[in-house]
């Protein structure tokens, strides 16, 4: 668990982000920490999405994108893009399927929703889900994401909702999406899959 100490200033937030860059050993550029660093400023919810994308980068896309970019940062930060991606996972967490449905074709419908930042927070709330279940589990999948009090909270929220035996399906089933939609330039073949993957869930 990742403790976030008192933050009084943009000065103690932009320490604690450059602390987790290095922790990470992450490979970013000047201008992309810029981005970031603009992007959080003081702002703690900012920061928690920030703290989500750093273990979402090192659980899924690490091997996938080997640099952080301006582009990606942006994926994950962009306002309107933002709220509803992480509006979309806890109803999904929360196993709110038909609220995760309705939701999800309304984001496909404004275009608010980028399936690769979706779908690699989900895996990694999903693995997180399954370390609190049971943590020798959460070591046969290779991965213990790190949680923040605040994550655990939520994810604490999120556990009576799903059984042991499920867990390993839904990440593999989430992990061949993400794998399929990096290979393919059909959009629309993805988004159906994932409909019909909220419908088993």
């Amino acid at each position: 668990i990742v403790k976030i100490p008192e933050l009084k200033s943009a000065k103690d937030f932009a320490s604690l982000i450059n602390q987790e860059i290095s922790t990470s050993a992450i490979n970013i550029n000047y201008d992309t920490k810029s981005v970031i660093l603009d992007a959080v400023g003081n702002d703690i919810k900012q920061l928690e999405n920030f703290l989500v994308f750093i273990n979402t980068y090192n659980t899924v896309l690490k091997d996938i994108y080997p640099e952080i970019t301006v582009e990606l940062i942006d994926s994950f930060f962009n306002a309107n893009v933002r709220v509803d991606i992480f509006n979309l996972v806890e109803e999904i967490a929360n196993r709110n399927k038909q609220k995760s449905l309705d939701l999800f074709s309304k984001s496909i419908k404004s275009k608010s929703v980028e399936m690769i930042p979706l779908l690699s927070i989900l895996v990694t709330r999903f693995m997180q889900i399954a370390l609190l279940k049971d943590e020798s589990y959460a070591k046969k999948l290779g991965v213990m994401p790190a949680m923040s009090p605040w994550q655990l909270k939520k994810i604490q929220a999120n556990l009576r909702y799903w059984k042991q035996e499920e867990l390993g399906d839904i990440i593999t089933n989430l992990i061949i999406i993400h794998s399929q939609l990096l290979g393919i330039n059909q959009p629309l073949n993805i988004e159906l899959q994932f409909v019909k993957f909220l419908n088993s869930i």
